[in-house]
């Protein structure tokens, strides 16, 4: 493999790990809450914005909207493997990234999923 092919496959491994960061900074603001309160966040009770964590409400925000981007990116990525003619490396890295977008997907539809975005877009 050579190195444009390396740097290609880290891209690519790189933008897989985005959604782990996009469900962990979820995990933690609505942790942080719920230290914080003794209950958990409902739909505007309380506001997030008025919680006063700036930082952590645009953090989450951002990996919000990286985490498609993201799985494009690693993609496009790897179907240039693909192209390349790294078969296994880059059909399997785009394996994974459909795996992590219906997994995001199908973790939005369920009742934790979308009480968590009803509360923080509201």
């Amino acid at each position: 493999m050579t190195s444009f092919d390396q740097k290609i496959r880290n891209v690519s491994i790189a933008g897989l790990f985005v959604p782990m960061i996009f469900v962990l900074t979820c995990l933690s603001y609505a942790l942080r809450v719920r230290s914080e309160l003794g209950h958990w966040p409902t739909y505007d009770n309380p506001d997030p914005k008025q919680l006063g964590w700036t930082f952590h409400h645009v953090l989450v925000l951002l990996s919000w909207f990286a985490t498609p981007v993201a799985l494009v990116c690693s993609v496009l990525s790897a179907i240039r493997l693909i192209y390349r003619r790294r078969y296994v490396v880059g059909i399997s890295l785009v394996f994974l990234a459909a795996i992590l977008w219906f997994g995001l997907a199908w973790f939005g539809q369920t009742q934790w999923g979308d009480e968590f975005a009803a509360w923080y877009m509201d």
